[in-house]
């Protein structure tokens, strides 16, 4: 009995502790009680909180389907809540195979790589794969070059073997004279390893 008691009291505790924090950021009793009769988790919205959120940023969040979770770590990458409502709704850098905002080329995971929220609009609009995009970052090549070679007509599997470049020790200003004399898709790569193996 005793372990029980030590066992709820316990989790009575830490409840009050994640009340007291959640006030300390200016939420009031009503927000607490609405927060909890909708069942989210009472130590994700207080991260959220901590992290810059208001109780109206996650009320809305978790309203459009974004976990509280989710919300903390966007914000934590330095994102506003409304940058990261925008990106869910648009579905930027969304993978089918996983949840919004996870995995290696998410939303959250290009921000921390470096990218801004408008760089990841623009390139969203441009139907810019998320993977490619990562690999920019990656090889240090960047954004704005990535976007200068996609204003220059290099789509799909072209515009991943520019980005790789680098990695190759290939300078991408090659690729792009070889995309503008013609070469693409198979002929493009296959020129790439040949310069590569030089």
């Amino acid at each position: 009995m005793e372990d029980v008691y030590r066992r709820f009291s316990g989790g009575w505790e830490r409840r009050e502790e994640l009340l007291a924090r959640a006030q300390q950021k200016g939420a009031t009793w009503d927000e607490l009680r609405a927060a909890e009769s909708k069942g989210i988790d009472l130590a994700a919205y207080v991260e959220a909180l901590e992290a810059g959120a208001s109780d109206g940023d996650v009320q809305a969040a978790v309203a459009a389907g974004i976990l509280p979770r989710v919300l903390v770590r966007g914000l934590k990458a330095n994102a506003t809540p409304a940058q990261i409502m925008e990106a869910f709704e648009k579905q930027v850098a969304a993978d089918p195979g996983y949840a919004w905002g996870i995995g290696r080329a998410g939303y959250i995971d290009l921000l921390n790589e470096g990218a801004t929220h408008d760089q990841l609009i623009v390139l969203h609009d441009r139907d810019v794969h998320p993977e490619i995009t990562l690999r920019a970052l990656e090889s240090r090549l960047g954004i704005a070059k990535l976007l200068e070679a996609y204003d220059k007509g290099l789509r799909g599997a072209d515009l991943l073997c520019y980005v790789e470049a680098p990695e190759k020790q290939v300078d991408p200003d090659e690729v792009l004279a070889a995309h503008r004399q013609g070469l693409r898709g198979l002929e493009l790569y296959s020129y790439v390893r040949e310069l590569a193996g030089r």
